[in-house]
């Protein structure tokens, strides 16, 4: 009875580091919506801007795809007009290389026609939709080029009469760089 117990001890010690080994966990649900608790805002004569960057996860909750794979960034800006005029927001001022809602839901396009109309459609809805009537607010994403860590954040708002401007830096919080790592209180 003993040498049967030793020919089964090895085979389900392995069966049961092998079935461990294989156990997933379900990752914590992403609050799309995080990103505005990050937001930072400036007030310049009736306008106040709010700028927000999306960590790489909220924005794949929000657009259904993982745009970093694409080297692509979502900026989140509102504008809350109290002025008299109507302004609108120049997307090339924040990066002059940035992405059309067709261009970037064209880079993730598959066979699926109906898959690709729905891409099409989100990515349209989500952005940033100028003129900015006096009395009203406006938000939106607008899709530039990824930098990772930190985000220098140009708006340019323009009216028949004025040009008004302010800039934002933002920090990525999922963002793993060297400079994280070091602990310089005890160097």
């Amino acid at each position: 009875m003993v040498i049967f117990a030793k020919f089964w001890v090895l085979p389900l010690a392995v069966f049961a580091l092998g079935m461990q080994g294989c156990a997933t966990t379900t990752p914590s649900p992403v609050d799309p919506l995080a990103y505005q608790n990050r937001a930072k805002s400036n007030v310049n004569e009736g306008l106040a801007v709010t700028v927000a960057v999306p960590t790489v996860a909220e924005a794949q909750a929000i657009y259904g795809v993982e745009l970093a794979s694409k080297e692509i960034q979502a900026v989140w800006v509102k504008v809350k007009n109290d002025s008299a005029d109507t302004y609108w927001f120049l997307t090339s001022g924040l990066d002059p290389e940035y992405f059309s809602p067709p261009e970037a839901a064209f880079a993730f396009h598959s066979a699926s026609d109906e898959t690709n109309r729905r891409l099409d459609k989100n990515f349209q809805k989500l952005q940033f939709k100028n003129p900015v009537q006096p009395g009203s607010v406006v938000s939106g994403f607008v899709l530039v080029n990824l930098d990772e860590g930190f985000k220098a954040i140009d708006i340019d708002l323009i009216s028949r009469s004025s040009v008004k401007s302010c800039t934002f830096i933002l920090e990525d919080p999922d963002f793993k760089g060297d400079l994280k790592l070091i602990d310089f209180d005890t160097l």
